[in-house]
């Protein structure tokens, strides 16, 4: 291992260790296998003139990725868990063109850049449900991720103008985790997040010569209550 690469790993694990020992507490490394199902439907009028007819979109995301966390569990049963929720950085460079005589037009393309991070915190307790000798718990918390997500896009071509979007999202969710050990370090659990509420905000700017400055940006807030979003976690962990 390159000696550079390995201070960040070396940090991270005296910060965890200073901070359990500040909180007196039993410290968890953990892996999550993450699976995520969003949908979202909609139902809209198209042009007024045309009678009875509706645009419908549909639209369904899954998504699958492995991430850490680090988990505080005090003697009195509560805990607090710290995690990666999502880490992703896509980069797509696409471009459509016709040659004649020798000659390359482009028709269609662009380039674009799409960041998304996601931070989860965890604050819950661990029930007395499952009898000790089952090796079997159950623990109901709450979650609270902060994601953030940007899209920049640079058309090849005259007729698009580059635009830019940044995101910024707060979700709130009921959080309840079920572990099977297997040892007196190491266990399997199967968690999942309900969402309750979300929260975001958006900015939007598209660089148009032809709008006003203050026509080129334009931002919105939107709040959504029980929103149809489920997260499903299998993960290992290993107390330190």
């Amino acid at each position: 291992m390159n000696k550079s690469n390995g201070y960040p790993v070396v940090f991270l694990l005296l910060a965890t260790f200073g901070l359990s020992q500040s909180l007196k507490a039993q410290t968890t490394l953990k892996m999550y296998t993450n699976y995520t199902y969003d949908s979202e439907f909609k139902v809209g009028s198209t042009l007024s003139f045309v009678r009875d007819s509706f645009e419908t979109i549909e639209d369904k995301n899954t998504n699958i990725n492995l991430l850490p966390a680090v988990k505080f569990m005090k003697e009195n049963g509560r805990y607090m868990e710290f995690a990666l929720a999502n880490f992703s950085i896509k980069r797509n460079n696409d471009e459509q063109w016709i040659t004649s005589n020798g000659i390359k037009s482009t028709t269609a393309g662009a380039k674009t850049t799409q960041t998304n991070i996601s931070l989860r915190s965890e604050v819950g307790r661990i029930t007395s449900v499952f009898r000790p000798e089952s090796n079997l718990s159950l623990e109901l918390g709450f979650a609270n991720t902060l994601t953030y997500y940007r899209l920049n896009m640079e058309p090849k071509v005259s007729n698009s103008f580059p635009y830019r979007v940044h995101q910024g999202t707060v979700d709130l969710s009921f959080a309840p985790r079920i572990s099977y050990a297997l040892n007196s370090n190491c266990a399997l659990e199967f968690s999942t997040l309900f969402g309750m509420a979300e929260i975001g905000v958006e900015s939007t700017k598209v660089e148009n010569p032809s709008l006003l400055t203050a026509q080129q940006s334009y931002g919105s807030l939107n709040i959504n209550v029980l929103p149809n979003r489920y997260v499903f976690r299998l993960g290992f962990a290993y107390k330190i």
